[in-house]
């Protein structure tokens, strides 16, 4: 088989200050067994190296884009909205500049994505092991933690549509780092509206909405986590810092759900359920267990099972059915 027998692939790799990391990410990526994607690098601007490391890499590696925008963006939301906006690709993978991809990471969530029957925007996620900032673990992995506790992934997937909507409504599983996205739904995203809270979780929403969500059970990136990550940072006072956090932000959580909302209806998507509740009194209403159980995983304050997170996401569930 010839490379462009295989779908075209993007993987969008925005840096800054990432010259601790971002040789080891690189390498993995440009280890992948498949064999026709490109990888689009973009310099935000940095204080250090980064920027010489990139322009060598693209002079050296066909496989390799390095692009500039006229001012920096210090925002991982605009820089990746940047990156889409460049990409051609069938499909694309997001990139964080510290992970490291398993070798079989774009050819598992391929497969997968191109298994999903029908047309329309189309997302597959995967699961991660967390990787402490440490030297490279050895194989096999089996023995790290995982990302995503494969209870909560299995249960996620049942979900119906509506459930899943209303789940992402305040709470977002579905991490960059471990997603492909089709044409159309990256089309469906763009551009971003000014009120999207983090990109991944805006492109889940949409792909909710109007398409197919699916998280694989796969651990495809070993999820590097240190003190200065954007997202993941797993200590316990930034933990508590969060959920506090969470507690006032459920007004930007429904405005980022309701644009995502009228952004599909404007797009001529038929929604599966056009009584989906819009207001942010009926939003409250609907998601208070929810707003509970996520509560309970930031904290980790109470000894409770998962099983109680699903008793509340029924309930939620009939406050959106009535």
């Amino acid at each position: 088989m010839t490379i462009d027998s295989f779908p075209s692939v993007d993987i969008l790799l925005p840096a800054y200050d990432a010259t601790s990391y971002i040789a080891c990410q690189v390498d993995s990526i440009l280890a992948q067994d498949y064999p026709n994607f490109r990888l689009i690098c973009y310099d935000d601007f940095s204080s250090d190296n980064t920027g010489t490391y990139l322009k060598s890499l693209a002079e050296s590696d066909s496989r390799v884009k390095l692009v500039f925008s006229q001012l920096p963006f210090r925002d991982p939301r605009k820089s990746f909205e940047f990156l889409l906006s460049i990409s051609t690709a069938e499909y694309v993978l997001f990139s964080d500049h510290d992970d490291y991809w398993l070798p079989f990471k774009i050819s598992h969530l391929v497969q997968t994505i191109l298994s999903i029957p029908g047309s329309g925007p189309k997302l597959v996620s995967s699961n991660s092991y967390l990787w402490y900032d440490t030297d490279l673990p050895t194989i096999p992995y089996s023995e790290l933690k995982l990302f995503i506790p494969h209870d909560q992934l299995v249960w996620f997937n049942a979900l119906s549509h509506e459930q899943k909507s209303l789940y992402l409504s305040t709470s977002n599983l579905i991490t960059g780092h471990n997603c492909i996205l089709n044409r159309e739904l990256i089309d469906l995203s763009l551009p971003f509206d000014h009120n999207v809270r983090m990109h991944d979780w805006w492109i889940a929403i949409l792909a909710s909405l109007c398409g197919n969500i699916y998280i694989s059970s796969k651990c495809l990136t070993l999820y590097r986590q240190h003190k200065n990550n954007y997202v993941g940072n797993t200590s316990l006072f930034l933990k508590l810092s969060s959920a506090t956090r969470y507690c006032s932000s459920i007004k930007q959580s429904h405005i980022q759900f309701s644009k995502a909302y009228n952004r599909a209806r404007q797009c001529g998507y038929h929604l599966k359920n056009e009584q989906f509740p819009v207001s942010i009194t009926e939003n409250i209403h609907c998601i208070r267990g929810l707003r509970l159980l996520r509560l309970y995983r930031y904290a980790g304050l109470l000894n409770l099972r998962f099983g109680i997170e699903k008793v509340l996401m029924r309930i939620a569930a009939a406050f959106l059915r009535s």
